[in-house]
């Protein structure tokens, strides 16, 4: 994929890229060494990162063209799912990825470079909602946040985040939470 660049076609960038990834997933990894298979699994989880972003680019475009709607699909979701193979709830995430980065430009930057995968961009959509204006002020550092922490670490991260920023939605979920609880008792057979 060396020569692969912004002037080379789309046609010619997807062809070259699945050529390499087809000769990479067809590769023997038995003669690697631990630290080779570790820096090949890495690498390959960057590579599934930027195909992601690829992929949402294309599915935001479609959904934004309406190009799907001549093939009978409900939506560009519908139709990715169906054209792609895909279930319905990922090709629905990835529409809604797609539309969550209109809003988020360094989210959107870091997505596009691979930093980011759609999980990471539905938390920083859902603090956005939550407090836009304060979102704004916090996205870099948000962003640099889920490219370096663990998974499940950002996770608390915008959770502790969305909590100090948005303090009406977190006294609403309390008070949901308090009046939902119940208390069952049953009498046993035994009495």
């Amino acid at each position: 994929m060396e020569g692969m660049g912004k002037d080379l076609s789309i046609e010619v960038a997807v062809k070259e890229a699945r050529e390499a990834l087809a000769d990479l997933a067809a590769r023997d990894l038995t003669d690697l060494t631990d630290a080779e298979i570790e820096e090949h699994a890495v690498a390959t989880a960057e590579l599934l990162r930027l195909a992601e972003a690829a992929h949402v680019a294309a599915v935001a475009r479609l959904d934004t063209s309406g190009a799907w709607a001549p093939s009978g699909a409900r939506s560009a979701a519908h139709y990715v799912g169906w054209k792609g193979h895909l279930p319905l709830p990922r090709a629905k995430a990835l529409q809604r990825c797609g539309r969550r980065l209109r809003d988020l430009p360094a989210t959107a930057e870091a997505f596009a470079a691979g930093r980011l995968t759609v999980e990471h961009v539905r938390l920083l959509a859902h603090a956005h909602g939550k407090a836009p204006e304060a979102f704004a002020a916090d996205e870099v550092r948000l962003v640099e946040r889920a490219a370096t922490l663990l998974f499940s670490r950002f996770e608390t991260v915008i959770r502790y985040w969305i909590v100090r920023h948005d303090l009406h939605g977190a006294e609403v979920d309390a008070a949901s939470q308090h009046a939902e609880r119940r208390v069952d008792c049953s009498e046993t057979f035994e009495g």
